[in-house]
């Protein structure tokens, strides 16, 4: 039994290795980026009320950061010379943080890992070396026994996987780099390539299993 265990499993390590290898290179990508920028808290005074685009939502003002000028978005209730937190971006004005929470998601490397790692792409990326993880532990000094029962599928599957893998890998890094709705739009068919690669050699690992069971 555990060793058929270790032929249906090993299968799947294959599949979940060269899926993992996008989804790691994506989760760093995000990272890079993240950290990439300074991000700090500073206190400023509003000055001029100036024109908002949406008056029920905040009010906009002129304000001194850094020696220069900038607009700040504060709440509705706010008013010139009130004194209000505010986060830089590499010493620009970024954003106005809603509230302690989102202020230490934006300052703290804590937060920022979290905002960086905390999507779809990271919950896929710890899915996907959960299932690597526990394939792993299935095929421990099996691997080249397993191999060599499905010598042509497990070439198929490695060799469609590194080419997945790498156009993957390019269509995300892409969508992190040029961050447009059409990069966006890639970085989603990219997604669906893997999906495509998963289900197609899922499927013929299972069908190859169940044919080697009835023979046997």
């Amino acid at each position: 039994m555990v060793r058929k265990s270790a032929q249906f499993a090993y299968g799947f390590k294959l599949i979940a290795t060269w899926m993992l290898i996008p989804f790691v290179v994506l989760v760093s990508a995000l990272l890079i980026r993240e950290f990439s920028h300074s991000f700090t808290s500073a206190e400023v005074t509003l000055g001029e009320e100036v024109h908002s685009s949406y008056p029920d939502e905040y009010h906009a003002f002129e304000s001194d950061i850094n020696g220069k000028t900038d607009y700040v978005h504060a709440p509705v209730t706010s008013k010139p010379g009130d004194t209000i937190t505010v986060i830089l971006r590499d010493g620009k004005y970024y954003k106005t943080p809603g509230d302690a929470e989102d202020l230490k998601a934006c300052t703290t490397f804590g937060g920022r890992f979290m905002k960086a790692v905390d999507n779809n792409f990271g919950i896929h990326t710890v899915a996907i070396a959960a299932v690597l993880l526990v394939t792993f532990l299935l095929t421990i000094k099996k691997t080249k026994e397993v191999r060599k029962i499905y010598p042509k599928l497990s070439k198929i599957t490695d060799i469609a996987g590194i080419v997945c893998s790498v156009i993957m890998s390019s269509l995300l890094i892409y969508a992190v780099i040029d961050n447009t709705l059409t990069s966006l739009g890639f970085a989603y068919l990219g997604l669906f390539l893997g999906m495509i690669y998963t289900a197609i050699f899922a499927i013929a690992w299972i069908v190859e299993f169940i044919i080697m069971i009835r023979l046997k």
